[in-house]
């Protein structure tokens, strides 16, 4: 008689219900509900919640929560702050903290009187300033009574 086995007393007993199972045949589930799936016993285990996810389709993050990106796994990682970017929206920066200036998505520091910045420090000053020893722009000290100043 289907759904029942021969024990080993020798009496037909009833194959026992799987949990969570949706289709089962004899002792294995070939179909488990939703948010389960078939693990290697062939039983329904239920299927791990993703950390920071909001909405999840099996093992695959489908949208993460707030200051989270989904990553090559399916998974939610954190976006990774930009330095110095006071207002951030996702992997992008639209306002920099004070003392930097917003440059190709980076916030750089601004130099007063500096053409050309390197890192942090000044590597080309506007005409008239020369670059110190610690990349800022200087004024050139005018010489007294000099009539051509290079």
């Amino acid at each position: 008689m289907s759904g029942y086995f021969v024990d080993a007393d020798k009496k037909c007993t009833l194959i026992p219900a799987i949990a969570h199972c949706e289709i089962q045949s004899d002792f294995t589930c070939t179909k488990c509900q939703s948010g389960y799936f078939i693990d290697t016993d062939k039983k329904c285990s239920m299927i791990p919640p993703i950390q920071n996810c909001e909405i999840q389709t099996d093992f695959i993050c489908a949208k993460c929560l707030s200051g989270f990106y989904i990553d090559s796994n399916g998974h939610c990682a954190q976006i990774p702050p930009i330095t110095h970017c006071e207002i951030q929206s996702d992997f992008t920066c639209t306002q920099c903290l004070a003392g930097y200036t917003l440059s190709e998505n980076t916030c750089i520091v601004v130099i007063p009187n500096c053409m050309e910045i390197t890192g942090i420090s000044c590597s080309k000053c506007n005409e008239g300033y020369e670059v110190t020893p610690s990349g800022q722009c200087s004024p050139i000290p005018k010489i007294q009574n000099c009539l051509l100043q290079i």
